[in-house]
């Protein structure tokens, strides 16, 4: 028997936005039709609170919000309720990686992004709406600063695959490596990932996994949307997550979201 929908946990980038980082009216007017029925709906994204909470403002969203893909788990007003960091020492082999293989790269916790200069990493990162980075020169001496949430690595996403192997190789289980866009790689604390943030949202709300509905779009949303009862995988997303969801529906320029809540949850 299906259980009924209570609760529907989306991503932003992707998934709720459109390719311009738009939300479309009628994602939006899926939205409140489910907050008006009683559905709880959460935002979970790779975006830091400061980034994606605008979102959140705009759909008068009063529930808890899924942040820097679950590492930050903040309620309504702001107040942080759960935070996963990174060892240091693991934090400075991911550094030493970049920097002896010229990569670019940026360092993420709940108070600010750390890099070394701007470039086309950090233009890219403003087509999300992120803050101006702190500039760091010496970024090896960062994680013995400043406690250090995630890293973000961006570059072509025919490098990708490799960039990330290599990843995978120094950081072994001190630290989890995945794809988040084509282009965008993510390192986290071990096991950390939106899935288990999730969790401690459903836990904190007491509300069970089985009446959970997810849609997302990159592989970092792949935990969550096994977590969910009803795991949805957008059009555009990537073939992984395709591959372990329930149903796939319009892509993120078709308003496929408002698609999935039609069919599911209204």
């Amino acid at each position: 028997m299906k259980h009924p929908v209570k609760l529907i946990a989306i991503d932003l980038d992707g998934t709720l936005l459109d390719s311009n980082h738009q939300l479309p009216a009628r994602n939006r007017e899926a939205i409140q039709r489910a907050v008006d029925a009683g559905i709880h709906v959460v935002i979970a994204t790779g975006r830091p609170r400061w980034s994606g909470y605008s979102f959140a403002q705009e759909l008068n969203l009063q529930t808890p919000g899924v942040y820097l893909q679950g590492l930050n788990i903040h309620a309504p007003d702001g107040t942080l309720l759960h935070e996963r960091l990174m060892e240091p020492e693991t934090a400075r082999r991911v550094l030493e990686y970049a920097l002896a293989n010229g990569l670019s790269v940026m360092a993420y916790n709940r108070e600010r992004v750390i890099t070394r200069e701007s470039n086309i990493l950090t233009a890219q990162m403003q087509k999300y709406g992120e803050t101006v980075p702190h500039f760091e020169p010496d970024m090896l001496s960062v994680p013995g600063r400043h406690p250090i949430s995630k890293f973000v690595f961006v570059d072509d996403p025919a490098r990708a695959e490799e960039i990330r192997h290599g990843l995978i190789d120094v950081v072994r289980e001190s630290a989890s490596v995945f794809l988040s866009q084509p282009n965008l790689i993510e390192v986290l604390p071990p096991g950390a990932s939106k899935g288990g943030g999730l969790k401690m949202v459903l836990d904190d709300m007491g509300i069970l996994a089985a009446n959970v509905l997810a849609i997302g779009d990159g592989e970092n949303d792949i935990e969550m949307i096994e977590l969910a009862g009803i795991g949805v995988a957008m059009g555009n997303a990537t073939p992984h997550l395709k591959a372990v969801a329930d149903y796939i529906t319009g892509t993120n320029d078709e308003a496929g979201v408002a698609q999935a809540i039609e069919r599911f949850a209204l």
